[in-house]
């Protein structure tokens, strides 16, 4: 069994170009994916906390596809976050199949309606719901299959939680981490985790 190791890279370029194509050349050769966040400040608030970096952060079209092209040149795949059903149709556009749903946005019906309308496979965190309840879930039927990731929505994530998380009732196929140091995602590994 292969592990699909994906590198987070986020929007911690802050809205550098120079520096997104450093975390490319430096997290490619130990990994299988790169991901990034498509954040839009226009569907924030203006009192959203983290409106200025968001703002700061936010990345063009044209930029991902410059971004999705080192990571090809690189023999790595590209990956992408989204927020909202808008930003979908941009990861269609950039030829991606798959798309990363965070677990703040596993529940939004709406986002699910249109990844489904898109026909993207979805990689779908599960750190503030259960699998089965997601709108993914209840689409089986008419969409590809969601690949549902355990992870603890804190950070950083205590340890000694993804061993039990890979083995409880929920179907999960990897491990989000967002622990200090690389111990729980060596134990999602030993728990038949393919995606971390």
């Amino acid at each position: 069994m292969s592990v699909e190791v994906v590198a987070e890279a986020s929007s911690n370029h802050g809205g550098s170009m120079g520096l997104a194509l450093e975390f490319i050349d430096a997290f490619a050769p130990y990994v299988d994916t790169v991901k990034f966040q498509m954040t839009r400040v226009a569907h924030l608030r203006l009192t959203d906390p983290q409106y200025e970096w968001f703002k700061k952060a936010e990345l063009t079209l044209d930029q991902f596809a410059q971004l999705r092209e080192a990571c090809h040149k690189k023999g790595v795949n590209f990956l992408l976050t989204v927020y909202n059903p808008f930003d979908v149709w941009e990861v269609v556009e950039l030829g991606c199949n798959r798309v990363k749903i965070g677990s703040g946005e596993a529940m939004e019906p709406a986002l699910a309606d249109t990844v489904l309308q898109a026909r993207l496979s979805p990689i779908v965190s599960c750190g503030l719901c259960r699998a089965s309840d997601t709108p993914y879930a209840q689409r089986l039927e008419t969409m590809p299959t969601p690949r549902y990731l355990g992870c603890v929505t804190r950070y950083p994530a205590p340890s000694g939680v993804a061993a039990a998380a890979m083995l409880s009732e929920q179907p999960f196929y990897g491990w989000s981490d967002h622990a200090v140091g690389t111990g729980e995602l060596e134990a999602a590994a030993c728990m038949g985790a393919q995606i971390l």
